[in-house]
C-alpha cells in the first residue's frame, strides 16, 4: 500500500536516508550551520582587537603616569 509501484520492491531514492545527512534534512542542516556562524560572529564581536586593546594599554599607562606623577 505504501510503496511505489515504480520502484519495486524498495523506495525511491528521494525517501532514502542519505548516510552523509546523518537522518537531518537539508533544510535542518542549513539551519544548523546558520545557527553555528551566528555563534562565531558574536564571538568574534565581543572579543578585543589589537587597536583596542593598545588604546586601553595606552590609556591605563597614561592615568598611572599622571597618578605618578602627582604622588611624588
Amino acid at each position: 500500500m505504501g510503496l511505489d509501484r515504480t520502484y519495486p520492491g524498495r523506495w525511491p531514492t528521494i525517501m532514502a536516508t542519505s548516510k552523509s545527512s546523518n537522518g537531518y534534512t537539508q533544510k535542518e542542516l542549513n539551519q544548523m550551520i546558520l545557527d553555528k556562524l551566528e555563534k562565531i560572529e558574536e564571538k568574534l564581536d565581543q572579543k578585543l582587537d589589537k587597536a583596542e586593546f593598545y588604546k586601553v594599554l595606552g590609556l591605563l599607562v597614561a592615568v598611572g603616569g599622571v597618578i605618578v606623577a602627582a604622588i611624588m
